[in-house]
């Protein structure tokens, strides 16, 4: 075979060794290197609650989601584990779920003037790898007298890029 040929075949080999080399850096890039969970965005439907997403984690092990619930109120707010997971596309939101949720049924006291971190796992619930904006949705009741309460939503936005 002529020296050409084989000169040939090592670059072309050169060329594979490099497109595979990018190939593997760039699966290889942690997803928490790719998440901006600071949108500043959220709505709360009772003033003076409100959650924001304090901190993301995808790995191929687990998915969380820690929420800052917040309660600027001088009543008692009990929230919960049931949550929602959306994510934006073509100005509609769509449910990311993997298929039928399953909660446990605990609430968790927020007292006045107080703040709570939660940890949601998504792993089993909901699929958020692909790059878009989503947004966090869950309930929570408002103890506005002993006889009363009220239901309030509250959604907090959070981008995976």
């Amino acid at each position: 075979m002529p020296k050409g040929c084989d000169r040939v075949k090592e670059m072309i080999a050169t060329i594979l060794a490099i497109v595979c080399a990018f190939a593997m850096v760039s699966c290889n890039n942690s997803p928490a290197e790719q998440i901006d969970a600071v949108s500043n965005k959220s709505f709360s439907d009772f003033e003076g609650i409100s959650v924001e997403i304090s901190d993301l984690h995808i790995s191929p092990d687990k998915t969380s989601l820690t929420v800052l619930w917040s309660n600027s109120t001088e009543y008692t707010a009990v929230y919960g584990n049931v949550y929602r997971i959306q994510r934006l596309e073509k100005d509609e939101w769509v449910d990311c779920s993997l298929g039928v949720n399953v909660f446990n049924m605990v609430g968790y006291l927020l007292m006045p003037n107080e703040t709570a971190d939660k940890e949601y796992d998504l792993t089993q619930q909901y699929d958020i790898s692909q790059a878009g904006t989503y947004r966090f949705i869950a309930d929570c009741s408002v103890e506005t007298s002993d006889e009363h309460s009220t239901d309030c939503s509250v959604c907090a936005e959070f981008r995976v890029q």
